[in-house]
């Protein structure tokens, strides 16, 4: 992304941001070494006097997921729910729970990608916390676009979950869905989260557990790998596969077990 831009023009935050956009086409092993170079060569030009510092330094790095995928069992998802809907800020739980979208999507999402009449919600951008250019310290909310190209997507809504964004609707003083008068970024719905499963006593989760929760019931119900990739805006089924692997390696020994009672 950097072109012909001149390398003491490079910021803390472009290289934090181009690091993300790597993760629609390589590993983060790769995202890792691809890193390492490049901050090999900007170490490289400190040295020689043409940057006073390396913008490569304190930068995050994509993390590497876990093979483990956190999901709830039917009971905790329903335990979940009740505390969510008496918690003032428990619609993003909500939402995750029906939708799978993620933290960053659901703090994104205006009413204006909710159509009604068709039932559906349009994801189109997410919300996201950055570096302010020019700085070190300082941050500032912004609106990016998707992960990926496949992460802007359609996704089906619930009778009941249209009746409720309906209700929420009415009162709505914003034009994003979970902020009252502006956004509510993904640290604040992140906080409200762990207030309301302490509530409803789970064990400790993380927010995107919600989105693997709505995946594992998916795939309970019968879906499709290919439908439960294009409902969560994977970049390819394969990475469908490679995330639940062992959540459909159960669903598989569920039908040959059938076979048992034939």
């Amino acid at each position: 992304m950097f072109g012909s831009q001149p390398i003491y023009m490079i910021k803390k935050s472009q290289v934090e941001y181009w690091l993300n956009k790597l993760r629609e086409k390589l590993s983060i092993s790769s995202i890792h070494a691809t890193y390492r170079v490049l901050r090999s060569c900007l170490n490289y030009a400190v040295k020689r006097s043409l940057l006073i510092k390396n913008p490569c330094i304190d930068v995050q790095l994509p993390k590497q997921k876990s093979n483990t995928v956190q999901s709830l069992t039917k009971q905790e998802q329903k335990r979940l729910e009740i505390e969510a809907k008496q918690h003032k800020a428990g619609l993003p739980v909500l939402i995750a729970l029906e939708t799978g979208m993620r933290i960053g999507e659901i703090a994104g999402l205006k009413w204006q990608d909710i159509d009604f009449l068709e039932q559906v919600i349009r994801v189109k951008r997410t919300l996201q916390r950055v570096t302010t250019e020019g700085t070190s310290q300082k941050t500032e909310l912004v609106e990016l676009s998707p992960k990926s190209s496949n992460s802007v997507r359609i996704i089906p809504l619930s009778q009941n979950m249209g009746y409720l964004l309906q209700k929420v609707q009415k009162e709505a003083q914003s034009d994003y869905v979970v902020g009252k008068r502006k956004a509510l970024e993904p640290r604040v719905i992140n906080y409200h989260f762990k207030q309301i499963c302490q509530k409803a006593q789970l064990p400790p989760v993380h927010f995107h557990a919600l989105r693997h929760t709505f995946a594992t019931r998916c795939l309970e119900n019968g879906a499709t790998v290919a439908t439960i990739s294009d409902l969560l805006g994977h970049s390819s089924i394969k990475m469908t596969l490679d995330t639940y692997i062992s959540s459909f390696m159960t669903e598989k020994r569920k039908v040959i077990d059938s076979f048992s009672s034939l």
